[in-house]
């Protein structure tokens, strides 16, 4: 779970770092009041469809 860090803490992130933590410690923080949930984004892959080679006739 991808959160905010809202106030300086112990665990040595500052203000406004968005940190990976498992969800225990994720849910910890937000009860607390030290983190705000941040919302992931997701990726979007864009595919391109290859034409076929053609043969080369002699």
């Amino acid at each position: 779970m991808k959160i905010k860090m809202l106030l300086d803490s112990r665990i040595f992130f500052a203000k406004g770092s968005e940190i990976e933590v498992d969800e225990r410690e994720a849910e910890r923080l937000l009860s607390l009041g030290f983190a705000e949930k941040v919302a992931e984004k997701k990726a979007v892959v864009e595919t391109k469809a290859e034409k076929p080679k053609k043969k080369k006739e002699d």
